[in-house]
């Protein structure tokens, strides 16, 4: 991580997927605005993904290279079981939506691997969710954990419509590219800084560049040598790093395709440089 004293970096980021708001980051939040920046991470989207989280976003997001989702994790489903749940919810989420910062709808999905929700509750909210997004010209954060299929199905009901990134992305390139194929972006984070991480870092190697994002879903994932809870948005140059390794190619050519994919997939305004 640059210290407060070190040289901003020639390239620039986006960080697509941090929960700033959530502790430790919270808690030193202006310190970690200035390691970013120096190093070369020009803008964060930040996922808030249940009511709490929403409430959060205003005042974490004071700092202007802060831009935000909102949506209903699947963790929650089964809060939401009935017509009328999903109908207030929705209600309520979309004031949050209508906000000058607000980009996306998410974090958002499906989760065969969670005790918490069933299947069966969270693909009715998905689909509201979906819905809406549509309805708004919104691109979706989708998390999915042992639900691919189920998930290109949806994708393919609503004839590829849905445009947005596939978070955290671990598994092989075949689901990759079928994902890609669906009109969906890939969000490759720490998992490809660790060796031992061998189909994320096969797909980071292989897939098209031109639907690659980057993230580092701070402070929830680690990175090779660093624990998930220091991990920060200064963190970004290390994953475009090991992309650029896996490929073969400059960090340059990873920071320039990465940042313009997620500037064009969100609508990020471009910024001027700092440097």
């Amino acid at each position: 991580m640059p210290s407060d004293h070190e040289n901003r970096s020639p390239n620039v980021y986006v960080d697509t997927h941090c929960h700033i708001y959530q502790s430790p980051l919270c808690d030193r939040i202006e310190k970690v605005a200035h390691r970013f920046a120096c190093a070369g991470v020009q803008q964060c989207l930040v996922p808030a993904y249940d009511r709490q989280s929403w409430d959060q976003m205003p005042t974490q997001l004071a700092h202007d290279r802060y831009f935000s989702a909102y949506g209903i994790h699947p963790w929650l489903a089964n809060e939401y079981q009935g017509l009328e749940q999903r109908g207030e919810i929705i209600n309520d989420l979309r004031p949050h939506l209508d906000k000058p910062r607000a980009l996306a709808i998410g974090e958002i999905g499906l989760d065969t691997k969670t005790d918490s929700s069933t299947l069966a509750n969270q693909i009715p909210l998905l689909e509201s969710q979906l819905e809406l997004a549509l309805n708004l010209n919104l691109p979706v954060i989708l998390h999915c954990r042992g639900a691919f299929d189920t998930l290109l199905s949806i994708l393919a009901n609503h004839n590829h419509k849905i445009r947005g990134v596939l978070h955290a992305y671990t598994r092989g390139p075949e689901l990759g590219q079928q994902l890609i194929n669906a009109g969906l972006h890939l969000g490759f984070g720490g998992h490809i800084t660790r060796p031992e991480a061998k189909r994320a870092c096969l797909s980071a190697a292989a897939l098209p560049l031109d639907r690659f994002v980057l993230e580092t879903d701070a402070p929830n994932i680690a990175l090779a040598g660093i624990p998930a809870e220091q991990v920060e948005p200064a963190h970004i140059p290390l994953i475009a790093q090991a992309m650029a390794d896996l490929r073969n190619v400059s960090l340059k050519t990873i920071a320039d395709a990465t940042t313009a994919n997620a500037r064009a997939l969100f609508k990020l305004p471009k910024l001027e440089s700092t440097n």
